[in-house]
């Protein structure tokens, strides 16, 4: 009786693996984490730096300006046109942003100044 059920078991423990070993090997197309750094000036007309993803995904946007950032704000838009909310930056939240859950797509980074002044400095976008 033993030697039917053996193969039998060994047979179907190598198949568990190596399903095992096929979905990992799936899961290595995830889009890796993403960081990049872009200059910019509020009221230029120019979008503020890009950020792809071909799954939903997060991102953190950090500002590095001369004083403080609290006169900023950051939204993201799609390249289908949708925009997020803008999100200022403040006592609270310092020099960086959280947007959650963005679908796949292209995004393109938008920092205003609330003061009415220009405003220059250096952005970094990181997806998660």
């Amino acid at each position: 009786m033993y030697k039917k059920v053996l193969p039998a078991l060994m047979l179907a423990i190598v198949f568990v693996m190596a399903s095992f070993g096929f979905s990992s090997t799936a899961s290595a197309h995830i889009d890796p984490p993403f960081s990049s750094e872009f200059d910019f000036t509020t009221g230029d007309g120019v979008w503020d730096g890009t950020i792809q993803n071909s799954n939903t995904f997060n991102a953190t946007i950090n500002v590095d300006v001369p004083g403080d950032a609290t006169n900023l704000q950051a939204r993201l838009c799609s390249s289908n046109g949708n925009c997020t909310e803008y999100k200022g930056f403040d006592e609270y939240v310092g020099d960086h942003n959280y947007f959650y859950y963005l679908a796949p797509g292209t995004y393109y980074g938008d920092i205003v100044s609330t003061s009415g002044s220009e405003v220059s400095g250096t952005v970094t976008y990181n997806k998660w």
